[in-house]
């Protein structure tokens, strides 16, 4: 669904191809009626969809008391019963948002180490709000604690959470992490995330300068705090500045919010310069990038690390961006970027028409770019990973190992 979900699955392909045996314990979201539960992966890994994602619409969707306790049996069986047949050496956590803490509690107590890569911020909002765990914290209910681990799921996460090794995608979100977890602070290490670089490359290299009309893209989550909005608000500023210019909007829809966009376009009057266009699978992203000038990342939040900026420096399109959170440690204003203040569409619009203007400055940031994604590689980032997995199994190469390595625990949104 994002980027973090495609690192999951592309570090499974990895790890895959290096020889382990892998099974990914992942959400139930998006499995329709009669669906199987289970079966194999692109790279012959063991998908089980048994996680329970309780998030709808972009927030938290808890689902009532009884439905609580009959779902946290379910998951208690499915966590054993891979643990009984894969008999991992690790288990890499990912995204567990909205899921079950009392999944890594049955994890630690099967005595398997666990990293966790770290790609947002849910250590910080979703492990204290736990529905779960917070039920038996209550005084009436703290008397069944023990009945209720033994037989429907475990519900203290704390020696879970204090077991696990973090390792994160920024410094930002290591040092936002570590002041708001106790037991996190000073036991990870930063591994930014990384892309395939040669997955976007351009078969041939681009004009000097930009394109007539200049072509803008929008890549990503369309959700209120990507900032798709002021990329939209910045249509008639350009306009005012005499640049000609077209707007893509690619990515997976928020839907009531895609309404509310298409309500705006229409009271400033740019519908006619806007393309509304589905989700793109990765493979054909590199040609999305090659068919556009400009990669607008508005992003209002602070992004945990953002890999859509990489990917479009690697395809030579320039980058325009508010440079927040992990984003900010690799988006330098003037070398490979134009960087803004969030919200500001004027601004944007001041930076994209510099680009207009200067073709200079369009080399000078497409070179910069390039050289940015080639610091940030998937196979470097799989690498350091596969250091740390072996540390932590006691393993001497991951990547040749027969046994079962690893259970990837991971959300899908």
């Amino acid at each position: 669904m994002g980027g973090y979900e495609l690192l999951c699955q592309e570090h499974v392909a990895w790890l895959r191809a290096g020889g382990a045996e892998a099974a990914v314990l992942t959400s139930r979201f998006g499995l329709g009626p009669g669906a199987p539960p289970e079966e194999v992966g692109d790279a012959g890994e063991r998908v089980l969809r048994e996680l329970d994602l309780h998030w709808r619409d972009f927030q938290h969707h808890r689902p009532n008391l009884a439905t609580v306790w009959s779902h946290e049996r379910r998951q208690r069986i499915a966590v054993d019963r891979l643990l009984g047949e894969l008999r991992p050496q690790i288990c890499l956590v990912w995204g567990m948002g909205a899921i079950s803490k009392s999944v890594l509690a049955t994890v630690h107590a099967a005595r398997v180490p666990m990293l966790a890569v770290v790609g947002e911020h849910w250590p910080v909002w979703d492990v204290a709000s736990d529905r779960w765990a917070r039920l038996f914290a209550h005084r009436p209910l703290r008397w069944l604690s023990r009945p209720a681990s033994w037989a429907i799921a475990p519900t203290d996460i704390d020696g879970a959470m204090r077991s696990i090794v973090p390792l994160y995608a920024s410094e930002h979100l290591r040092q936002l992490i570590e002041a708001a977890v106790p037991a996190w602070r000073g036991r990870g290490q930063v591994v930014r995330n990384g892309i395939r670089v040669d997955r976007f490359v351009p078969s041939r290299a681009r004009q000097p300068g930009l394109g007539r009309p200049l072509r803008l893209l929008y890549a990503g989550r369309i959700e209120r705090r990507k900032g798709a909005m002021t990329a939209i608000e910045t249509l008639p500023a350009l306009e005012r500045l005499q640049v000609d210019v077209t707007l893509s909007l690619v990515g997976w829809p928020d839907a009531d919010f895609v309404l509310e966009l298409r309500r705006l376009a229409a009271e400033l009057g740019v519908e006619d310069r806007i393309q509304w266009r589905e989700p793109v699978a990765r493979d054909q992203m590199a040609r999305v990038y090659g068919a556009h000038d400009v990669l607008v990342f508005p992003t209002l939040w602070d992004e945990p690390f953002g890999l859509v900026p990489l990917e479009a420096m690697a395809a030579g399109c320039c980058v325009v961006a508010t440079g927040t959170g992990g984003s900010g440690e690799y988006l330098e204003d003037g070398q490979n970027a134009l960087l803004f203040a969030k919200g500001e569409s004027e601004a944007l619009a001041l930076a994209i028409s510099r680009l207009a203007g200067d073709d200079g400055l369009v080399e000078r940031l497409r070179q910069g770019g390039r050289e940015t994604a080639a610091r940030h590689t998937f196979e470097d980032y799989a690498r350091r990973i596969d250091l740390l997995i072996e540390e932590a199994a006691g393993l001497e190469d991951v990547q040749s190992a027969p046994a079962p390595v690893v259970a990837a625990g991971a959300q899908t949104q």
